[in-house]
This record gives C-alpha cells, sequence and structure tokens, in this order.
C-alpha cells in the first residue's frame, strides 16, 4: 500500500513540476516577445507579439539527416514583401532565426 502512495506523489510531483517548467517557460516567451519553432515535417513558424496579440509567418524549410540537419529557405527582399507589414524587417527576423536554429547545424538560403 505505501508503494502505490509514493508512485501517486511521485506522479503528482512530477505532473506539478513540468507544468511549472511550462509557465516559466510562456512567461519567458512573452518577455521575449517573439519565437520561432518547427512547424509540420519541414516548415518552421515565426511567432512574434505585435500590439499584445500574437502573429505569424511561415518560412521554407527541410529537414536533412546529418550534421547539417536542416536547410532554411529565407525568401530574398523583393519576395519578402509579401509578408505582412509587421514582419518587414527581414534582417531582424532572419537574426532572430538564426539565434533558435545554429550556423552549425543549418544551412541558410537567401540569408
Amino acid at each position: 500500500m505505501n508503494i502505490i502512495v509514493i508512485v501517486v506523489l511521485l506522479i503528482i510531483g512530477l505532473i506539478i513540476v513540468l507544468l511549472f517548467i511550462g509557465w516559466i517557460l510562456k512567461l519567458w516567451q512573452e518577455r521575449l516577445g517573439w519565437n520561432a519553432y518547427g512547424s509540420g515535417r519541414d516548415g518552421i513558424t515565426y511567432t512574434q507579439k505585435v500590439d499584445g496579440k500574437w502573429k505569424r509567418i511561415e518560412i521554407d524549410a527541410e529537414l536533412l539527416l546529418g550534421k547539417i540537419n536542416r536547410i532554411i529557405y529565407f525568401k530574398t527582399e523583393k519576395e519578402w514583401t509579401a509578408y505582412p507589414e509587421w514582419a518587414q524587417n527581414r534582417t531582424e527576423i532572419i537574426h532572430r532565426i538564426k539565434l533558435k536554429y545554429p550556423a552549425n547545424r543549418t544551412e541558410y538560403e537567401n540569408a
């Protein structure tokens, strides 16, 4: 009986720790004001807080096997204008994505 109680308490404790970590990560993202993460099999989603709302753009990428595990295909400067007005700071967005996907594991096109 004691072992069941211990297991249940451990599971509850683990859930509490995971919820706390999720809460901290959410606060960090809110403070940062942007995020970049993989979406689907190959794509990347860049999100940014604009006027209190999270907005996003999709960026093409390709997963690879090996030392270089991803190629990110940034739009050219001319093509970039198709993105919404809030996303027109191409240099800053590319810099932020490079922070999340460092050059030692990622190749970039049109960066």
